[in-house]
C-alpha cells in the first residue's frame, strides 16, 4: 500500500452580463486512496530447515523432481509467475534448460499456476556449483508487491 494522493481540481465559471466580467472559482480536493493486497504464492517446495535460508534438494543422477506453484490475488490483478536460475552468490545466472530444468506457467487474472521439473542429469552436475532457482509471482498493478520463493538444487555425487 502507498500513501494517499491529494489532487486539487479548480472549477471556474465566468459570465459577461452587460459587458462586465463576473467570475467565481471553486476548488475541490480529491483524495485518491490506493490499496493493493500482496498476491499469495504457495508451492510444494520443501520448507527450509532451521539452519537453512533456502531449502536444499539433493538428488542423484537419473532422478526427477517436480514442484507445483499456485499464485492468487484477492484484488484480481493480472499475475505473472516466472523462474530464473542463479548461483549461490546470486551473481552468475544459468539457463534452466541447460541444467535439465523446465518451468511452465499459466498466468492469468487473479490466478496463476506453474510446474517446475528437473531431470537430474550430467548437464546439471557439469555446472559444478549449487543451482538456485528463484520463483517470482508479480501482480500487474501500479505498485506491485512481488512474492518470491527459492530452492537450492544439488546433484548427489555417485559412489
Amino acid at each position: 500500500m502507498r500513501a494517499d494522493s491529494l489532487f486539487n481540481f479548480q472549477f471556474v465559471a465566468a459570465t459577461l452580463p452587460c459587458g462586465e466580467r463576473q467570475a467565481t472559482a471553486l476548488t475541490v480536493p480529491i483524495i485518491v486512496r490506493y490499496f493493493n493486497h500482496p498476491p499469495v504464492l504457495t508451492s510444494t517446495l520443501p520448507v527450509p530447515k532451521p539452519t537453512e535460508t533456502i531449502p536444499l534438494i539433493l538428488l542423484p543422477l537419473g532422478q526427477q523432481y517436480t514442484a507445483t506453484f499456485l499464485g492468487t490475488d484477492v484484488d484480481r490483478d493480472g499475475l505473472t509467475l516466472t523462474a530464473t536460475g542463479s548461483s549461490s552468490d546470486g551473481k552468475e545466472g544459468f539457463d534452466l534448460a541447460s541444467a535439465g530444468m523446465r518451468f511452465e506457467a499459466r498466468n492469468g487474472t487473479g490466478v496463476a499456476n506453474g510446474t517446475f521439473n528437473w531431470n537430474v542429469s550430467c548437464a546439471a552436475a557439469n555446472l559444478h556449483r549449487d543451482l538456485i532457482v528463484t520463483f517470482q509471482l508479480i501482480d500487474a498493478t501500479c505498485k506491485p508487491l512481488p512474492q518470491v520463493q527459492r530452492v537450492r538444487l544439488q546433484v548427489l555425487s555417485p559412489d
